[in-house]
């Protein structure tokens, strides 16, 4: 049955491991949708450079009872008010949400790294697999067939007597036994094959083309120190856990910045309800910061930027002594 399935696949996608690499960041599902999150982190940072809306409002008469009218807009004794408002951000309020946007999308750029080399790893290690396989399971299908014809001899031989009958039972034992093994080498095969047509989102089946230098490249020595550095300096969760802290820091900035008042630009047109008719009047408005200093925010985030300088020595610490331990 399985020599069957190897078989019917007809369709064959032979790629080196620097192709599958290509293919695979062009095709893969998962990178696709992680980079669709670092998209829409970076609209956020747009948005986060945008200034307030003004605030147009407009008033017109309902009832005059001096004139019994209604809806007394038009003429001298009319009355009706435009108004319009413009908040405007103080203290740098624009400059620290950006911050916080632009730390996000670094987040976002990080995950998508990470998410790479996890599958990037799994898509070198499943290609070798399979590459090894396929010879594996040319090495049994020949031992398989070379048993079978001496079972098959045996059996002529035991027919006529010149050898005892134990002895083709013993190589039938063999083959069944090889054919177990080579059943279940091919169900690990099939199940590579199709974590590989997931991995690079193909229909086909996949025969890698490795080369020596591709083994190589896993088996390169290096110094502990020299391995301790570019992890220390490459390591996604690292990298991670140091951006944390970043955000954390660009957070604590942001509500520091909004314990400062904001003002409000305001402009009106007034027909006749103000002190002159026709009046046009200007005027500035400010929240007091009496009651809310923002203080409970802004203590939070001194938690919160605490909590990311534990956890990002906590990781270097624990990538450290693995490291070492491993070594």
């Amino acid at each position: 049955f399985f020599s069957v399935a190897l078989q019917a696949q007809n369709s064959h996608l032979q790629i080196t491991l620097k192709q599958a690499d290509s293919l695979f960041m062009t095709r893969n599902f998962k990178l696709l949708a992680q980079n669709f999150e670092i998209q829409a982190a970076k609209a956020l940072e747009i948005q986060a450079k945008v200034y307030p809306n003004p605030n147009v409002s407009f008033e017109f008469n309902v009832y005059d009872p001096d004139n019994n009218k209604y809806f007394h807009t038009s003429g001298t004794n009319a009355q009706k008010v435009f108004k319009i408002e413009q908040l405007i951000l103080l203290g740098g309020k624009r400059k620290a949400e950006l911050a916080v946007a632009k730390s996000n999308t670094k987040l976002a750029e990080i995950e998508f790294e990470k998410l790479i080399l996890e599958l990037q790893k799994k898509l070198h290690h499943t290609m070798a697999q399979v590459f090894e396989q396929q010879k594996l399971v040319d090495v049994y299908n020949n031992q398989y067939q070379l048993v079978q014809n001496l079972v098959t001899e045996y059996e002529k031989q035991a027919s006529k007597g010149n050898i005892a009958l134990k002895e083709v039972v013993r190589l039938k034992g063999a083959l069944l036994q090889l054919n177990t093994t080579r059943s279940e080498l091919i169900t690990d095969y099939l199940e590579n094959q199709e974590n590989l047509q997931v991995l690079l989102r193909s229909n086909d089946d996949v025969k890698p083309l490795l080369t020596e230098a591709d083994y190589q490249n896993y088996i390169k020595l290096v110094s502990l120190s020299d391995l301790q550095n570019k992890i220390l300096q490459y390591n996604p969760e690292l990298k991670e856990a140091q951006e944390q802290t970043v955000l954390a820091q660009a957070i604590l900035y942001n509500e520091k910045k909004q314990r400062i008042p904001n003002i409000t630009l305001m402009a009106n047109y007034d027909q006749n309800s103000g002190a002159y008719a026709n009046e046009i009047n200007g005027g500035i408005a400010m929240d007091l910061p009496f009651f809310n200093r923002n203080k409970g925010n802004i203590k939070a985030a001194k938690y919160k930027l605490d909590q990311a300088n534990t956890n990002n020595e906590a990781v270097k610490q624990s990538i450290v002594l693995s490291l070492q331990k491993q070594w």
